[in-house]
């Protein structure tokens, strides 16, 4: 019995060695090149014999030379930071097939695929690389395959979502950490690859204190981003200098939500059981449910933690161009459009006027309450000469709020007015038209907002 037994063991480890094979030889069928094992054997990276693609990493410094051999060392590096980042000591399981495309530009968007195999019950992943890329972008796309890796082992079918601010968030937390000793570049490449290079960072609160000031700065000299910004980030929040913004940003949302009680251990339990939501949303409040109980006590939170990151008292944080940008993303309401009524709907940014105009008062009303609270908490870092236009966005909110709340207290009483929701939206509306146009004009002429004196409190 124990023989065979033993037998069962040994061939179900050759079956699944033969299944493994299977999928790598399907993975890399257009590659004929050299293939390197990376020392867990979770890594494989595949090179192509058709040489080194466009740009060169010798006279570009932003890029590196990727090769086969270093590419699965830097893997590794990776993922150890990332593990004593995270407090978790995690060997992997489900292989990372990187295959090296010499025709690729460097600034191409990373192409990360998640391959189940039913017979195996297991995850196999395939990541298209140029073979010269910039250091930060190969570093994003290690973490967001480790922890799609990590979120996928209990996952039956469909992959796990991973939310866009963590992968940058804890990608931007490692290059600010280890910078250059994160990343081989082939070509000039002299370091010792060793498994605990990372442990000499021992003081992570000067760390911390380090990443925090980095990130503040750039959030100072820039508007900084809202929850919904970093939840929902547009194409135009992903490129260029705008990318450095929000990974700025949410480096400190991941550093606030890292250091609050439990905080690491609720951000794993998060990654952890992503395949039982359809979106990481649920994920998110289920693991910080004791914290949070909606997203918009999260989007409260983090205006006032980012408040608070940025305020240089009464001068204000901001740039009057940062100001303005940040008035822009404040007043628009993340909503759905369509041309004709037989058109799917599509994303898009709503003015605070259609949704007066357009949504049920007990929709609109939550939405509306948390732009009160944003451009509340926004006021001590505006610049002084927009904080009465602020003021008088904040004072024409809170007074529909305030009528449309206490409509029917009134309604029925003798002596009072009728209430009328029609008149109310038509004025509102008119009073946000106003504003907007003082906006405008002060965007254009660099005069101050046309509103009332008010006195910054």
């Amino acid at each position: 019995m124990t023989g065979w037994s033993h037998r069962r063991r040994v061939a179900g480890c050759l079956l699944g060695l033969l299944g493994t094979l299977a999928i790598t030889r399907c993975l890399a069928a257009p590659f004929e090149g050299e293939i390197r094992l990376s020392r867990s054997g979770q890594f494989v990276a595949h090179g192509s014999p058709n040489g080194v693609g466009p740009g060169n990493s010798r006279t570009n410094l932003n890029l590196v030379r990727l090769r086969p051999d270093f590419l699965v060392v830097s893997c590794e590096h990776i993922k150890e930071a990332l593990w004593f980042e995270l407090g978790v000591r995690d060997l992997g399981r489900d292989q990372v097939h990187l295959f090296l495309w010499p025709n690729l530009p460097p600034d191409q968007p990373v192409g990360i695929a998640s391959i189940h195999s039913p017979d195996q019950g297991r995850w196999f992943y395939k990541v298209n690389l140029p073979e010269q890329m910039p250091a930060a972008s190969l570093t994003r796309a290690v973490v967001q395959v480790l922890l799609l890796e990590m979120a996928n082992r209990q996952a039956e079918s469909r992959p796990a979502e991973i939310p866009v601010w963590l992968t940058m968030g804890l990608s931007g937390r490692l290059l600010s950490a280890h910078g250059s000793d994160l990343v081989y570049n082939a070509p000039d490449a002299v370091k010792v690859a060793g498994s605990t290079w990372w442990v000499g960072v021992s003081d992570r609160d000067q760390l911390r204190w380090d990443l925090r000031q980095a990130a503040q700065e750039r959030a100072r000299t820039n508007a900084p981003l809202s929850f919904a910004d970093l939840n929902l980030p547009s194409a135009n929040l992903l490129t260029g200098d705008n990318l450095k913004l929000y990974q700025s940003c949410a480096e400190l949302f991941l550093d606030d939500l890292i250091h609050l009680p439990d905080g690491r251990a609720r951000l794993l339990e998060m990654v952890r059981t992503l395949p039982q939501y359809y979106n990481w949303q649920t994920a998110f409040l289920r693991a910080f449910g004791d914290q949070f109980h909606s997203l918009l006590d999260v989007e409260k939170w983090w205006a006032v933690n980012l408040t608070s990151a940025v305020a240089r008292g009464d001068t204000g944080a901001w740039s009057r161009e940062a100001g303005l940008s940040r008035f822009d993303e404040l007043l628009l309401v993340a909503g759905e459009s369509r041309v004709s009524t037989n058109e799917i709907p599509r994303p898009a940014r709503l003015k605070l006027q259609t949704v007066i105009q357009d949504w049920e008062y007990s929709r609109q009303r939550p939405v509306l309450q948390e732009k009160l609270v944003l451009l509340a908490f926004s006021r001590t870092a505006a610049p002084e000469a927009f904080v009465n236009l602020l003021d008088g966005y904040l004072a024409t909110l809170s007074s529909y709020l305030q009528q449309r709340d206490h409509s029917g207290l009134n309604s029925g009483l003798k002596g009072q007015p009728a209430f009328s929701a029609p008149l109310l939206v038509k004025e509102t509306t008119r009073r946000l038209n106003e504003l907007d146009r003082d906006r405008a004009a002060a965007r254009s002429t660099n005069a101050p907002p046309k509103t009332l004196t008010t006195t910054r409190r």
